[in-house]
């Protein structure tokens, strides 16, 4: 571990924290939550975990409380760099160097700054604590001032998900053989792109996925597969309709828009329904169909576009038209 953490050294609130991020409930007793812990560790060490489950502002004032421990702490070794303290600090400086990669980006500027603010007074401790031990020497007492050194140097954005909060995730992803396998398959493969899940991943969860007569299924193939899409296409040609292109084009066709139903959410379905077609449809073909089943209500404004070329094109014409009544 390239920061390790002496656990039993965090004080409660740092305690919670660790717990928490590992998926359990934090007990209220310290000594049971050291205890806590030490289990969790074993399983989930802190390289292990890369993204924070906690509130983004709740997150980010643990992470100001911890900061000013270790600021308080450095105060204190500058006039005596004791052993104890020096633990101390510098597993609170580990804490807070995975806790920082953890936390998930900010969407507002207030939240940027503020995340910024945290980063430099880190940074900054962190120098402080590294000149505190080179300038008492090149050890103190086993702790090196090299590796402190590493914490001032930055921090790197791990852009994976947690493994702990991808599990969970995928249990929600059941395929049982008995529903619509080209839905399951674009729902699958859109879950991989954005949590972006490797194929080995995915292969490895692949019997928390499956279940009942796609479990069975699943168990026959594994060992003829070799990739996650090889198995998408293998699970396509064993569970699909053979005549699923006619029923879907038949469902297309009558799909009508509905009365409290705006363009924009019609046309995202349309485009769903079109998508699972083994053959794309042209985009002469999709507005002839939707033309048809569009609210009758949109015909003034489109007899003034005689030349509509597109989806997207029909889609402002009508969206504009939805603004001014």
């Amino acid at each position: 571990m390239a920061f390790p953490i002496k656990f039993l050294l965090l004080q409660k609130s740092e305690l919670l924290y660790e717990v928490t991020i590992r998926g359990e409930v934090p007990v209220d007793n310290v000594t049971e939550l050291r205890r806590q812990i030490t289990r969790l560790t074993q399983k989930y060490p802190p390289e292990d975990i890369y993204e924070s489950c906690l509130d983004f502002v709740e997150d980010c004032n643990g992470f100001a409380e911890t900061l000013e421990k270790v600021k308080n702490n450095i105060t204190l070794l500058k006039s005596d760099t004791q052993k104890s303290l020096v633990d101390r600090t510098q597993s609170l400086l580990h804490h807070l160097h995975y806790r920082l990669q953890r936390i998930v980006p900010p969407l507002t500027p207030e939240h940027n700054k503020l995340l910024n603010n945290l980063k430099s007074t880190y940074n900054t401790l962190s120098s402080h604590f590294a000149d505190i031990l080179k300038s008492s020497g090149p050890s103190v007492e086993g702790v090196t001032a090299s590796k402190v050194d590493s914490l001032a140097e930055g921090i790197t954005k791990i852009a994976v998900t947690c493994d702990r909060g991808l599990s969970s995730d995928i249990s929600k992803l059941k395929y049982d053989g008995k529903t619509c396998v080209r839905a399951f398959i674009q729902r699958l493969n859109e879950f991989r792109t954005a949590k972006e899940v490797s194929d080995t991943k995915m292969m490895n969860a692949a019997t928390e996925i499956f279940t009942g007569d796609a479990l069975h299924w699943f168990r026959s193939v594994k060992s003829h597969v070799n990739s996650w899409d090889e198995l998408l296409v293998l699970l396509k040609d064993d569970f699909d309709i053979v005549d699923y292109d006619y029923r879907m084009l038949s469902e297309i066709r009558n799909r009508s828009q509905g009365n409290a139903e705006n363009i924009t959410i019609y046309l995202a379905i349309m485009e769903g329904m079109f998508s699972r077609l083994s053959k794309p449809m042209s985009e002469v073909d999709k507005l002839d169909i939707i033309l048809h089943n569009i609210r009758p209500c949109y015909a003034n404004i489109l007899a003034t576009s005689p030349d509509i070329t597109s989806v997207n094109h029909l889609r402002t014409l009508c969206r504009n038209f939805e603004r001014v009544t």
